[in-house]
């Protein structure tokens, strides 16, 4: 497997592991709290979604790492970002 091929994969795998974060701090939450994980997992379960019917352009680009890559980021990207909002969401419960 290819470099990008396991960054692909790596990716899916943190959208897993923030998924189950986001449903394990749920079982604590008040309704506050809980209303803001649900924005949070509801963005992730649509970048998710977006990204397994991409699949197919992914596929297009798996010679070419470059471009793999730049269709990749805006997922990591939004990685990044949910995973702080989680901390964040962690810290005030």
């Amino acid at each position: 497997m290819q470099k990008h091929q396991a960054e692909f994969m790596k990716v899916v795998k943190e959208y897993n592991q923030q998924i189950n974060m986001l449903l394990g701090m749920a079982q604590t939450a008040n309704r506050r709290q809980l209303s803001r994980l649900t924005e949070i997992l509801n963005r992730l379960k649509g970048s998710l979604q977006k990204l397994t019917m991409q699949q197919n352009e992914f596929k297009r680009y798996i010679a070419n790492p470059v471009k793999y890559n730049a269709l990749l980021q805006p997922y990591i990207s939004l990685l990044e970002q949910t995973k702080q909002e989680i901390q964040k969401a962690g810290e005030k419960a």
